[in-house]
């Protein structure tokens, strides 16, 4: 864990010069959002990496949720996490397209992803958090970082009022790269515990 935070550290300041300096950290392309993606965007590669096809086939909420999560975070447009994916009227005004298919297949992924999530990881989660393993509360920790973030995004005119804008934002956006890194933490720790 030291040695994550560490390479995150110096991430941030090897990106914060490319992407605006510190001033920039507040605006969706710099370096804490920048990062935030990347690290969303290695969670899938880490999890086919370190788990077998198994639980690629028990645990696809590790992919698709974590890649829709990069592609929020993304500095750049994706319009496949487009709320629209779920909604009929996006099918029925598309027609038979290739952005309909890929749209629909997506759709489908996550649909299942979500069904796994509830099924196979929920309880996996509770198992190994019974067991003793720390992967359990890295996740719960990222989620009241997911809170923290949240709510300091729906107040951020107040909290703005007293810290100043840019910290606000800035502060919402620390709160998202610690979920992101609680994430990576978690996979590494729960790949751990299977080896073990």
């Amino acid at each position: 864990m030291p040695v994550l935070f560490g390479a995150i550290l110096v991430s941030v300041l090897i990106v914060t010069p490319l992407t605006g300096g510190l001033a920039a950290w507040n605006q969706e392309s710099g370096a804490i959002e920048v990062l935030s993606f990347l690290l969303w965007m290695f969670c899938p590669v880490l999890f086919l990496w370190l788990f077998d096809p198994r639980a690629w086939l028990l645990y696809p909420h590790m992919v698709s949720l974590t890649l829709l999560l990069a592609f929020r975070e993304a500095p750049f447009d994706v319009w496949i996490v487009d709320e629209r994916l779920l909604q009929p009227d996006f099918y029925a005004a598309e027609g038979f397209t290739f952005d309909a298919i890929l749209g629909g297949v997506i759709a489908v992924f996550v649909l299942a992803s979500v069904v796994a999530l509830f099924v196979f990881g929920l309880p996996s989660m509770w198992r190994a958090m019974r067991a003793g393993r720390s992967w359990p509360k890295m996740l719960i920790l990222g989620g009241v970082f997911a809170a923290v973030g949240q709510a300091s995004e729906e107040l951020i005119r107040p909290i703005a009022a007293v810290i100043g804008s840019w910290s606000a934002v800035v502060s919402e956006e620390l709160c998202e790269l610690m979920i992101a890194v609680l994430v990576v933490a978690a996979i590494l720790s729960a790949a751990r515990a299977r080896s073990a």
